[in-house]
């Protein structure tokens, strides 16, 4: 890719272009957003607020004014269909600034090397591109290959009932169901398909809160039972070379700490240095994936959630990550996108009358 300050855009001219392909002038608060300096920044964004024009928006200033490589910027969100929505924007307005700006198509950007995706997909996607020797031929299973590996290999699945008094009692909310007959919730460990949905709930919280295993071990017998099982699930990944979501983004942590982590981070030869991070839907992170984005603190990180839509904790998503968030990141910088485009202000009016108790229905 070419750098040079002549092709890219100046500033007014990208913002000029942009409103004209929106169809719409940007607010004060996602120019703000926009235009943000190096600084970690998290963006209080409901629904309606354009946040997706915003980290749309960022990602094309950064590469057509200030001339960054796609390379160096990861993009990620909670959902593959949430990423591809991204890109297509990105790509798209991408495209329409090209026809306005016909120098740019000299710069030669490939935009489709921009990492946009999940984390756990991008995770796979870099160690691939590096030919990480610990993550050589390895294949990273879907959601129901998962489920699968685990109904056919995992002895709390195939073996239920030796572990009904031990282990499934103490986590019945799991797999208990009713029994219309004797009018009673009765732990049922033949039924296969729910002791395989509760092991890898079971799992995930091990993984994706970074539990001590060692400690499990040295704990009640149920956390005994679970960190042993879950260690025999591990060893059969590895002698299968597979990998789920969550232990992807372990090992993930482990090539950030290697030669070619290095590389992917810092750069060299014909790779670019990574240097900022965008992050959608904070508020849906867990705990390792709050690690896994810390451990990128040389980078630029840019961060949008909110604390009312934090709705999969059931799935791992832990609020405290946005909780800490100043905490961890001192020189954070903090502000919403209050205005809502979606909605009408008559609808918007009833909603906070609602909220505000002024009114009954």
């Amino acid at each position: 890719m070419q750098n040079s300050d002549n092709m890219t855009l100046e500033l007014n001219e990208f913002i000029n272009s942009i409103e004209n392909i929106l169809g719409y002038e940007l607010n004060t608060k996602q120019k703000d957003a926009i235009l943000h300096k190096d600084n970690p920044l998290w963006i209080v964004a409901g629904p309606g607020s354009g946040k997706t024009e915003v980290l749309v928006v960022r990602t094309l200033k950064l590469i057509y004014v200030d001339g960054v490589n796609p390379k160096s910027i990861i993009l990620t969100t909670f959902t593959k269909k949430a990423s591809q929505n991204l890109f297509n924007r990105i790509l798209n307005y991408s495209n329409k600034l090209c026809d306005i700006h016909p120098k740019l198509k000299e710069l030669n950007i490939d935009i489709h090397s921009l990492r946009v995706g999940t984390l756990h997909s991008l995770c796979s996607d870099i160690m691939k591109e590096y030919k990480y020797i610990d993550y050589e031929n390895y294949k990273l299973m879907n959601e129901m290959e998962n489920y699968l590996f685990i109904y056919n290999h995992c002895e709390l699945v195939k073996n239920g009932e030796f572990y009904k008094e031990e282990l499934w009692k103490k986590f019945q909310y799991l797999v208990k169901k009713w029994d219309a007959d004797n009018k009673e919730w009765r732990i049922d460990t033949k039924d296969k398909a729910r002791l395989t949905k509760a092991t890898i709930t079971l799992f995930n919280r091990i993984v994706e809160d970074r539990l001590d295993l060692d400690k499990m071990k040295k704990s009640k017998k149920h956390h005994k039972i679970l960190a042993e099982q879950y260690e025999k699930f591990i060893d059969k990944l590895e002698e299968f070379k597979l990998c789920n979501f969550a232990t992807v983004q372990l090992k993930f942590l482990e090539f950030l700490d290697s030669e070619d982590g290095d590389l992917f981070l810092n750069g060299g030869g014909h790779n670019p240095e990574l240097k900022y991070i965008m992050v959608d839907e904070y508020q849906d992170t867990n705990i390792l994936q709050s690690s896994l984005i810390d451990s990128f603190d040389k980078c630029s990180l840019f961060c949008v959630g909110d604390y009312d839509q934090s709705i999969y904790a059931f799935n791992g998503a832990n609020i405290q990550n946005i909780a800490t968030f100043g905490s961890r990141y001192k020189d954070a910088t903090v502000f919403t996108l209050s205005k809502n485009y979606r909605s009408t202000a008559s609808i918007l009016s009833l909603a906070n009358r609602i909220i505000e108790k002024k009114e009954r229905i």
